[in-house]
């Protein structure tokens, strides 16, 4: 949190400055609540930043629901403030008209003062009726990214796509994965 303050105790109070402040830290998205509280001391004001944290995980029922597939459900589990340190983790199972696997991760300071990484995998698992063939897919999507102060940031990424069939003709390829 001292990382993203640009007030400092021993400088005049300048409005803006606070502003600021508190919208890098509501930028953060690792708080429910942030308010800053002013108190006359004999040298002025001072201000005391409070904050109350996201709780750690929360569990909930996930679904999906498409015209070709129809209704699926599971559980599913998400973390916007893993470890007090802003990683976003989530994942969930889903079954029914499809069987759906996700992971999804955010680690905003993977390592140094902002490089990041991004990460998407997937398994989904499906009957195409209208065809009658059964469809498995796998994604794979790491991103890595950096900080550029103010002025925003930088991404590169690459993705593993991967689809297979249990009948030939039905992929560019003609082992029915491609």
């Amino acid at each position: 949190m001292p990382r993203e303050l640009r007030s400092r105790a021993d400088q005049p109070l300048a409005v803006p400055l606070v502003q600021a402040d508190l919208q890098r830290l509501d930028n953060l998205d690792i708080f429910s609540s942030i308010d800053v509280v002013p108190a006359a001391d004999s040298d002025g004001v001072a201000l005391t930043n409070e904050v109350r944290e996201l709780p750690f995980a929360l569990p909930y029922l996930a679904y999906d629901i498409t015209d070709q597939d129809g209704w699926s459900f599971g559980p599913a589990l998400k973390s916007v403030n893993m470890m007090g340190r802003d990683k976003y983790v989530a994942g969930f199972a889903l079954f029914g008209g499809k069987t759906l696997f996700l992971l999804d991760l955010n680690y905003p300071w993977i390592a140094g003062n902002r490089l990041s990484l991004d990460l998407t995998m997937a398994r989904i698992e499906r009957e195409n009726l209208l065809d009658s063939f059964r469809e498995t897919t796998f994604e794979l999507s790491p991103w890595l990214g950096t900080y550029l102060r103010e002025h925003g940031g930088a991404r590169f990424g690459v993705s593993y796509f991967r689809a297979q069939t249990d009948a030939l003709g039905h992929t560019l390829s003609m082992d029915g994965i491609d």
